[in-house]
């Protein structure tokens, strides 16, 4: 889990709105969904900050559907540097698939950075995920992995009907609560009955 963020920037105006990805470009990320919904969401753009044996790929598949002028490669951005593209971001997507146990169980570090950016999550119904986001009204769980249902679930994010600065206000409490400051409290008082005193 990140560090707790003193101040989330304001919302800058972007001509666009974009939906942000952070993460390594593996099999199993939901990535080639996320471009096959663009068509779909001619109004957004999809950024991706990261690198990895995908990428070429995702660029093939992007230009084939048409779709390259609305994604954007970021590829490596500094861990300090990523929270000024977050913030702005319309939502931050965790689409992983259920490729084996590694993913169906997976917590990914972009969850909680999303939440630190002050943005919805848009995550694959996969237990530990569709759990976080449900039980803490942190975003959408994609039921069906169509690009019907995932840009629906995004223009509401862009709609009027989505209140983005009660967002703001309601996701302040989950700010502080996943975060390594309360983690490391708990790791330490784990550790702790198993050490030995020192002689």
């Amino acid at each position: 889990m990140p560090h707790l963020q003193t101040e989330i920037p304001q919302d800058a105006v972007t001509p666009t709105p974009y939906i942000i990805y952070q993460g390594a470009l593996n099999t199993g990320r939901g990535l080639e969904l996320m471009i096959e919904t663009m068509p779909l969401l001619p109004s957004h753009q999809l950024w991706i900050a990261g690198r990895g044996p995908l990428e070429n790929e995702l660029k093939t598949l992007a230009k084939r559907l048409n779709v390259e002028h609305q994604i954007r490669f970021l590829g490596h951005i500094p861990f300090h540097e990523l929270p000024k593209y977050t913030q702005e971001a319309t939502c931050g997507i965790s689409l992983e698939e259920d490729l084996g146990l590694n993913y169906r169980f997976a917590l990914p570090n972009k969850l909680f950075d999303y939440i630190q950016a002050g943005i919805p999550s848009v995550v694959s119904d996969l237990p530990e995920m569709a759990k976080l986001v449900d039980a803490n009204g942190l975003g959408k769980v994609l039921k069906n992995r169509t690009p019907q249902d995932l840009s629906k679930i995004i223009y509401f994010f862009s709609s009027p009907e989505f209140d983005r600065n009660r967002w703001k206000q309601d996701i302040q409490k989950h700010r502080e609560e996943f975060i390594w400051e309360n983690e490391e409290k708990r790791l330490i008082a784990w550790f702790q009955p198993l050490t030995l005193p020192v002689r």
